[in-house]
Parts: C-alpha cells; sequence; structure tokens
C-alpha cells in the first residue's frame, strides 16, 4: 500500500472547488498513480484528505483510488451509511472514529458503541480498515484509548 494525499477539505466541506480540484491537482495525481501501478501492478493506492471531501470522491476513484482515508465523523455530510451504499464497491474506508468528541469526551460505553456501529456499517462485506480518523490526541484519556482497542478487538 503507497499512502499519499493532502487535505482538500474542511469540517464544512471542500477548501476549493471540484473544477479546480480536477483541473490542478488531478492532472499531477494521475500521473503519480499511474507511476506507482506501473512500477508494482499489484500495489494499493491509499488517499488521505481529511474534512467533508464528499464531491470529490468520483474524481478520486476516477484515479485509481483504492483507500480513502479518513472518514471524518464531524466534517459535513461524510456520513458512513451514505458512503458504503455508495462508494462501498469501489473503496476501502480506513478510519472513521472520532477523535474530536467521541475519544476525548466519550463514556467507554459510549465508544464501544460507536466503534461496533462503524464496524458493522463500514465493514458490511469487507472494505474497511478500522481506526481513529486521526491521531489519538493528548487530550484522550488512557481508559478511553483502551476502550477503543478493546471495542476493536
Amino acid at each position: 500500500m503507497l499512502w499519499c494525499g493532502d487535505d482538500f477539505g474542511s469540517q464544512s466541506g471542500l477548501m476549493l472547488s471540484p473544477e479546480l480540484f480536477d483541473k490542478y491537482f488531478a492532472p499531477r495525481i494521475n500521473y503519480m498513480f499511474d507511476e506507482f501501478s506501473q512500477t508494482n501492478p499489484d500495489i494499493k493506492l491509499a488517499g488521505h484528505s481529511c474534512g467533508s471531501v464528499i464531491d470529490l470522491i468520483p474524481s478520486f476513484i476516477d484515479l485509481g483510488l483504492d483507500i480513502l482515508n479518513p472518514i471524518q465523523p464531524l466534517a459535513a455530510v461524510m456520513d458512513p451509511r451514505w458512503l458504503k451504499d455508495t462508494y462501498g464497491d469501489k473503496l476501502t474506508f480506513f478510519d472513521g472514529i472520532c477523535v474530536q468528541e467521541l475519544l476525548p469526551n466519550g463514556t467507554v460505553a459510549e465508544i464501544n458503541k460507536e466503534v461496533k456501529r462503524r464496524i458493522k456499517i463500514l465493514g458490511e462485506n469487507g472494505g474497511y480498515i478500522v481506526a481513529p480518523a486521526h491521531n489519538i490526541q493528548d487530550d484522550t484519556p488512557v481508559e478511553n484509548s483502551l476502550a477503543f482497542f478493546e471495542a476493536c478487538r
């Protein structure tokens, strides 16, 4: 797997229009993805972009992206059920556990419930790598971090 990407989204939407993405970024990403795939045809391409990138997902798929990271829970319109129903046959989803509210402020029971809910939705028929939506931050209590790992297990 090759990890690449940059942030194209914010909490509320894109930082640039899909047209600008397609004009300026897509050709360069396409070139990179083609080179990577020619070097190793079995490579899986994982792309990172925080925020609400819902309007770029079709372009990501057209470019050959295999794995989308993150599914940022508090970003607008990044609903896991809709994402899975719409793109689950084209993409693997990587992460989706909230590091902004759930992990630092949730209870152990809330964390357990949400992790299992996300696994059930995004993992349906495969295609999900469960993980926090970003690095677990230092404001997350140890017991909440442990609750996350236990729920994953």
